[in-house]
């Protein structure tokens, strides 16, 4: 039962990946604090930065496999995480302007 829980637990972590409104955690987009959105511009930076050397080392295995099935699975991997980092440059992208609206540059 233990292994079912983990798999819809997996499961619902690639949709929320996915969900292009999905915020993190304590994200409040109404903040109109300079302080707030310095900090989730620098949240969503380090995620990006992060996300996009997955993306890389995925993207360098595709190129290296000769494997179908190995090729698949990587491709679906690669799927996710491209919407995923779509999601976060958009929420990045946010950040930005509301820092720079506030006089954060």
């Amino acid at each position: 039962m233990s292994d079912r829980l983990d798999d819809q637990q997996a499961v619902d972590a690639a949709h929320e990946a996915v969900d292009p409104d999905r915020l993190l955690p304590g994200e409040d987009p109404e903040s109109r604090l300079l302080e707030d959105a310095v900090h989730w511009r620098s949240v969503y930076q380090e995620l990006l930065d992060a996300k996009n050397s997955i993306v890389d080392l995925t993207r360098s295995q595709l190129q290296s496999t000769s494997e179908v099935p190995v090729r698949e699975e990587l491709s679906n991997d690669q799927k996710i995480m491209l919407s995923e980092l779509r999601r976060l440059q958009r929420r990045l992208r946010f950040w930005e302007d509301r820092a720079a609206g506030l006089g954060g540059g």
